[in-house]
């Protein structure tokens, strides 16, 4: 390699390098890669970057905040110019998602989350599945929430802030799902004709939209209002 880029060198498999950042502090960064070729031809790219002004610098908690708003998520604004499909209720729950995450990473991984896209390694997002898992289970919710901080490095890679997707290829968090036994249409009918076991109008509507419309809980709770008619 040229002499004007940083010469890989190994640790442990895995090629990294060291760089000046533009703050003038030298780090240290793995190219994820165990071939040589592949490691030099990452440098060059990465330092390349760095060179022509490009942003290297946004953090994973940074890139996190941006989907927690469905305004700012990055995939909802790529769809609307692609006129590819991405509900506003899915944006609305990857925005609680990106929340809870951001939560608990900040307990057990401050580090991490305040750490450059480009300087994250994959056994650190190893460590953060682990983290979800340790304060939510092998559940349903701790699924989602890995997969909203394996899309943002999905996301990053594809609009360029990284060189390569640090989370590709990862697996997901894996549980075994609870299957739920559904009311006999009997007792729905009971329920429905007994007006005095809702605390209120409003939770005998619920239910009755459940009762009779087959939607998911949360598809229900992520109705307006102006949606719902008498």
């Amino acid at each position: 390699m040229n002499n004007n880029y940083p010469t890989p060198y190994t640790v442990g498999k895995i090629f990294h390098f060291r760089f000046t950042d533009k703050n003038g502090k030298r780090v240290r960064m793995s190219t994820g890669f165990s071939r040589k070729s592949d490691a030099q031809k990452f440098i060059k790219e990465f330092i390349d970057k760095q060179r022509s002004g490009i942003d290297t610098t946004t953090t994973v908690r940074e890139a996190l905040k941006l989907y927690q708003d469905p305004e700012t998520n990055p995939k909802r604004r790529q769809a609307t110019v692609t006129t590819s499909f991405y509900s506003d209720r899915y944006a609305s729950h990857t925005a609680r998602h990106a929340k809870d995450l951001e939560e608990v990473l900040n307990r057990s991984m401050k580090k991490f989350l305040d750490k450059p896209l480009s300087l994250v390694i994959r056994y650190e997002i190893k460590q953060a599945a682990v983290a979800i898992a340790e304060e939510y289970g092998a559940c349903n919710k701790s699924a989602k929430l890995y997969k909203v901080l394996k899309a943002v490095f999905g996301q990053a890679a594809d609009d360029g802030l990284i060189q390569m997707n640090t989370a590709q290829g990862l697996p997901d968090i894996k549980y075994k799902a609870t299957s739920r036994k559904s009311l006999p249409a009997s007792d729905i009918q009971l329920v429905l004709n007994s007006p005095q076991v809702f605390p209120n109008q409003k939770a005998r509507r619920l239910f009755t939209i459940l009762a009779t419309t087959g939607l998911r809980r949360s598809e229900l709770l992520a109705l307006h209002p102006d949606q719902l008619k008498d």
